[in-house]
Parts: C-alpha cells; sequence; structure tokens
C-alpha cells in the first residue's frame, strides 16, 4: 500500500500487522515513512526509534531521522544522521539526495554566468 501512495491505508495496516508483529524493524520504518509522508513528525520519529531499538543499523529509519531533522532546520542533526545512515549503506541514495537538499540549502548558488556560453 505505501509504495502505492496509500500513506494512510500503509499507517492502517502496519499498525495492525505490528500489534501482532511488534519486532519487525522494517514494518516500524515503513510506518515512519507513512507518517512522515502525512506530516504526522511526531508520529514518524516514535516509529523510526521503534525500528532502531530494535535493529540500531536500519539505516533507512535513520535516514528518515535526518528527514524530520531537516524539516524542524537543525541541518546538523541531519547531515549527522544522513552520514551516519550512509556509514552502513554507502548505496543509500535517500540519504545523498536529502543531504543535497540541506547543501543547497546552506549554500544557494545564483546563476551569475550567462547561459550562452559567453
Amino acid at each position: 500500500m505505501y509504495e502505492g501512495g496509500d500513506a494512510q491505508g500503509a499507517i492502517q495496516q502496519l499498525t495492525t500487522y505490528l500489534e501482532r508483529y511488534p519486532r519487525d524493524d522494517l514494518a516500524w520504518t515503513i510506518l515512519g515513512h507513512a507518517h512522515e509522508d502525512l506530516n504526522q513528525d511526531d508520529k514518524a520519529r516514535a516509529a523510526y526509534d521503534g525500528a532502531l531499538g530494535i535493529t540500531p543499523r536500519r539505516f533507512q529509519a535513520i535516514g528518515g531521522l535526518g528527514v524530520l531533522h531537516r524539516k524542524r532546520g537543525d541541518d546538523d542533526a541531519a547531515m549527522q544522521a544522513y552520514h551516519r545512515a550512509l556509514a552502513i549503506e554507502p548505496g543509500y541514495a535517500r540519504a545523498y539526495s536529502s543531504m543535497t537538499v540541506v547543501a543547497l540549502r546552506l549554500h544557494p548558488t545564483g546563476c551569475s554566468r550567462s547561459t550562452t556560453g559567453r
């Protein structure tokens, strides 16, 4: 459901699933992503913390925490989370794209040169 774009439906199903299988760190992580998509940041944080309480190296949950930090404007904590996720999984594309968002916010560049090549 989540991959199909139904975050609310995914939350309902994951909540029911996690009542039966509370040690599924991936389900907690997906639940965090779904809450994050609906701007339910406190619930997303709790879900990511749940995932990390089971598997501290769940890099997707660490990246999710980074996004929450970024949304709050805490760019340093966000970058730390992305670096931590990448230390676990160097190919984690979401961390790279999120780092780019932070870097552009910290160092916006203007287009001062002509686009004609002069």
